[in-house]
């Protein structure tokens, strides 16, 4: 997914400053209040990918990888068009859900930080501390491939996406989809 060094440098340069300008005015108008949004526990990942996969019996293909405040849920493909959602909490592996029609591309974890999460919230806090991180999720999405992306709201509820490589490199906001 590189899309060239130097150039792509410059478009991330671009695409921060349109974020910040985003955010800046999805912040504004005073006040202090914030979204009281709780932690994303996606320090929990790696645990909870090693669970699944000892439960399995080796690596699997995930459609999604997601932090909520108690957990991660992950999303297993199970090669017949569907995907089995389990979540990992308190140290354990709940039982998957019944299947479900798969609702992204699948990929592996090679080449993936599974770790990186809390290092990408702090990188977002510090790029841009007037932000509440609401989401991270490791997923494919249609234009960037596979990426972390962290949704973030600011005080007002103007909501961007901030990309990381799978590997956990910045590449930039983009507009929520």
């Amino acid at each position: 997914m590189n899309n060239g060094g130097v150039k792509n440098g410059g478009v991330n340069r671009v695409l921060a400053a349109l974020a910040v300008v985003l955010v800046a005015a999805a912040c504004s108008g005073g006040g202090s209040s914030k979204t009281g949004a709780p932690p994303l526990r996606i320090d929990l990942a790696p645990a909870g990918v090693a669970a699944v996969e000892a439960a399995r019996g080796g690596p699997q293909q995930y459609t999604e990888i997601n932090a909520f405040d108690q957990g991660v849920n992950l999303f297993v493909a199970t090669g017949d068009g569907n995907e089995l959602a389990y979540v990992y909490r308190d140290g354990h592996l709940d039982p998957p859900a019944s299947p479900e029609t798969a609702t992204g591309t699948p990929f592996g974890l090679q080449g993936v930080a599974v770790d990186a999460g809390p290092r990408l919230l702090a990188d977002v806090k510090t790029r841009m501390p007037e932000v509440t991180p609401v989401a991270i999720t490791l997923v494919q999405r249609p234009v960037e491939g596979l990426v972390w992306d962290v949704g973030v709201l600011g005080e007002k509820g103007g909501r961007i996406d901030m990309l990381y490589t799978p590997a956990g490199v910045f590449l930039g906001p983009v507009a929520d989809q």
